[in-house]
């Protein structure tokens, strides 16, 4: 397994010819130990000036489950918020991977989990034990969202000012998509052996 500076354990696999970490990321930490802001406070989330994780509304059973949402000031901050020779898919790599995975018509159900989706939770079989959930987003004001519906993970690719891009799997699709989505959002990580 992997280990972040949190000692958080993340089983890992080679799938489509990446390593993955099998979990979301949790760490509350950058890799040299210097703490991400807590964004609980929806106030300072709007602001966003520092890199920041936030639980999906609070709640540790999610936590557990689904890991933290970070904004892309945390995804992309210097400090490195994966583990020590991690580190987070560009856009390119992700759509490399779902190629790689039957084509992106495909790919989303060959990712998700059978468990924790809404129904009709799409084509989904878990291929390969990468287990994605749907662990929803928080939007640029703070507000947590599409819980058991939506998963969306960061990539390092900026689109704009204001976007990067992201992956996303939908509870009704079994495609896999990559999307623009505001900077300010809360996402999920997962890394990828550098």
């Amino acid at each position: 397994p992997a280990y972040d500076i949190d000692s958080n354990s993340y089983p890992t696999r080679e799938i489509g010819g990446y390593c993955w970490m099998l979990r979301n990321l949790k760490v509350t930490r950058y890799a040299n130990g210097d703490s991400i802001e807590s964004g609980s406070d929806p106030v300072k989330w709007m602001q966003n000036s520092e890199g920041m994780h936030k639980t999906y509304a609070g709640q540790s059973t999610y936590l557990n489950t689904y890991g933290r949402l970070y904004n892309f000031k945390a995804a992309s901050d210097q400090r490195g918020i994966c583990p020590t020779g991690w580190r987070i898919p560009t856009s390119g790599e992700w759509n490399t991977f779902t190629t790689r995975l039957e084509g992106p018509v495909q790919a989303g159900g060959i990712l998700k989990s059978t468990q924790f989706w809404s129904q009709p939770n799409t084509a989904a079989v878990d291929g390969g034990g990468y287990r994605a959930l749907p662990g929803g987003y928080a939007d640029d004001r703070g507000v947590d969202m599409a819980l058991t519906h939506q998963g969306y993970w960061w990539s390092t690719t900026e689109s704009n000012q204001w976007n990067a891009s992201a992956f996303n799997l939908r509870y009704n699709s079994g495609a896999a998509f990559v999307v623009d989505m505001p900077k300010k959002s809360g996402l999920n990580i997962r890394c990828i052996k550098e």
